[in-house]
């Protein structure tokens, strides 16, 4: 069980008692859940971005740590860089690359991005899975890659790690 300093749970306390918003409307869990990390850690916006797209890659697509662990030949770390690459480009050239991509019938069809040589080397994924949106969007993308592939590597060294003797 994981213990947390009272300020946090005094914190989180203080969240829940006004949990129930006015008119008797009770706040989702989301809403709790980041009233309580924000009155306990501080977070900017977008760390509470990142962290709500990992839980979404997890939650809705089902992408969790048992399907991570399968990734260990860099494709998550790949997929966080084409989506960093994708939110560094310049307004110009995400305006060219989303017109060209809208030319296309099909609205998930993307060739115009697999023409560049980022993304034809680095993507390993299927193609209908590369969905660049905004800057913002694709980097907060990027951060929960990168999250899931940091978590990735120290289950696999916790894993590898030798257990302690017990004491007699």
């Amino acid at each position: 069980m994981t213990t947390y300093p009272n300020h946090m749970l005094k914190a989180g306390a203080a969240v829940l008692a006004k949990s129930e918003g006015s008119h008797g409307i009770a706040m989702t869990h989301a809403d709790i859940v980041t009233a309580v990390l924000d009155a306990t850690l501080g977070l900017s916006q977008a760390e509470l971005d990142i962290i709500a797209e990992r839980r979404r890659q997890v939650e809705v697509e089902g992408w969790t740590a048992e399907h991570d662990d399968h990734n260990r030949d860099g494709s998550l770390e790949r997929a966080a860089a084409c989506y960093a690459w994708a939110g560094s480009l310049s307004d110009k050239h995400r305006t060219h690359y989303d017109a060209k991509s809208a030319l296309k019938s099909a609205e998930s069809d993307n060739r115009i991005w697999f023409r560049t040589d980022i993304i034809k080397s680095l993507w390993h994924w299927a193609r209908s899975w590369w969905k660049p949106t905004t800057r913002r969007r694709d980097l907060i993308k990027s951060g929960a890659l990168v999250i899931a592939a940091v978590e990735r590597i120290d289950r696999a060294a916790a894993k590898a790690a030798p257990t302690p003797e017990p004491t007699p």
